[in-house]
């Protein structure tokens, strides 16, 4: 079992067996899962291990080999995760009981990239200022114009082009040259600067609700979940995170002449704000002179932090105002019955279905910034995209079975049922004639 990203709001992914083809891979080696009946190819309609609440969860069965394949043909060939939820008839019969439980805690980056806090430039004594590779002489560290002077390991030819990174920054770099005097860095424990891991990463909290009613009678059982669950991640000053609502209702009901019915379903609804993952490694790219979040006179972050380098733009101001939404609702619903019609003979039946819709959202607001000038994105750009899956899975069968002698007659038949529609549609535009328009999740 891997969870692919750290970002909170993915499934992981799980695999039972080894790769069954030469041509396996992600999803494709995924186990077919069953949920109180209902059919679920993660090929298809993806994972469903981000829609459940797990305390919803009464068991869990792994079926792998010839027993998966016997019942759900070669679907299953990747094995099978058979979860049952619970019903209400796990309690005591004649009671009803209600929970309510909740989960309250918060998550931090596990370990740290450290990086160097030092610079190998030459540097005014007088002013600790930079020297000028062009003019040699010492200049405002805030001008994008100037290049340091690298401070050479020694004269001789065979250190040329060696440095030794062990000086210490002391003026922030980032902001308008001239505007005032460079201020100076914060001493940081010894070694001025700026920690960009520190500073970009966050604990986020995340927080679990739980409301759940079971009763269980003669004639019948029932249980009923309502649920929340938010998580911020690591980036909970910038971005909303995750947030997933659910509701369950399953229920058993025994009627005359030895029939039973059953009915499951799941309503399950999320929202997840997700983040450029290339900020991860951006971050420890920058210098300690730089100063992530300072904002300009309009309160925006500095799309170039850093004067020296004409590439990298500023992770915390694209994070910041890139707009990345993930939305997905899926419905499951199952039914089933049983009648025993004579001691013999007995009618089986079910139906399924599961729907999976998700929406992706990309926009980058008009006026976005840009180190160099890309017109596409300068002007406004929005992407999205609409991905609709419906599964249909029903079978209807009689079993006959009946003792002559000392032999034991059973006879099946089974009638099965599969329907599949998939729909994608996807859109984009760019060089937008307004900004600010009002927002729809």
């Amino acid at each position: 079992m891997v969870k692919a990203t750290g970002e909170p709001g993915y499934g992981a992914s799980v695999q039972l067996r080894g790769a069954t083809s030469i041509n396996a891979s992600g999803r494709s080696q995924a186990p077919l899962y069953i949920i109180d009946g209902i059919i679920i190819d993660p090929s298809i309609s993806g994972s469903p291990m981000g829609d459940i609440s797990p305390d919803d969860v009464q068991s869990i069965e792994i079926i792998k080999g010839a027993a998966g394949a016997s019942e759900y043909g070669a679907r299953a060939a990747n094995g099978v995760i058979a979860i049952t939820t619970k019903r209400g008839s796990e309690i005591g019969l004649g009671q009803t009981r209600f929970n309510y439980k909740m989960e309250q805690g918060y998550n931090e980056l596990n370990g740290s990239i450290e990086t160097n806090g030092s610079h190998f430039y030459k540097v005014d004594p007088a002013t600790g200022y930079f020297i000028d590779s062009d003019s040699g002489e010492p200049y405002d560290p805030r001008d994008d114009t100037k290049n340091p002077e690298p401070n050479n390991y020694s004269d001789s030819s065979w250190a040329n082009g060696y440095y030794f990174a062990d000086q210490p920054y002391k003026y922030v770099a980032t902001g308008e040259a001239g505007d005032g005097s460079p201020v100076l860095l914060p001493d940081n424990g010894g070694r001025p600067g700026f920690n960009h891991v520190d500073r970009f990463f966050s604990d986020g909290n995340f927080t679990k609700h739980n409301f759940s009613m079971s009763r269980n009678a003669e004639s019948y059982n029932v249980f009923v979940s309502l649920s929340n669950h938010s998580e911020d991640g690591v980036f909970g000053d910038y971005i909303d995170g995750f947030n997933r609502n659910t509701f369950r209702l399953n229920t058993d009901v025994k009627l005359p002449y030895g029939i039973k019915l059953g009915f499951s379903s799941l309503l399950s609804k999320s929202l997840k704000e997700e983040a450029n993952t290339g900020a991860f490694f951006d971050i420890t790219f920058f210098p300690w002179d730089v100063d992530i979040l300072k904002t300009d006179a309009n309160g925006e972050f500095y799309i170039q932090p850093d004067p020296r380098n004409q590439e990298e733009a500023n992770p915390v101001y694209q994070i910041a105002n890139n707009e990345r939404l993930s939305t997905r609702n899926r419905a499951l619903l199952g039914t089933n019955f049983s009648w025993s019609i004579t001691p013999q003979f007995k009618a089986v039946g079910s139906m399924s279905f599961d729907r999976s819709a998700r929406q992706w959202k990309n926009y980058y607001p008009k006026g976005w910034l840009t180190v160099l000038p890309s017109p596409n994105y300068n002007d406004g750009n929005l992407g999205k995209t609409s991905t609709s899956e419906e599964a249909i899975n029903g079978d209807v069968g009689l079993t006959y079975a009946t003792q002559r002698g000392d032999m034991d007659l059973i006879v099946r038949g089974r009638y099965n049922y599969e329907s599949y529609n998939y729909n994608y549609n996807s859109g984009s535009a760019w060089k937008l004639a307004v900004g600010d328009v009002p927002k729809n999740r």
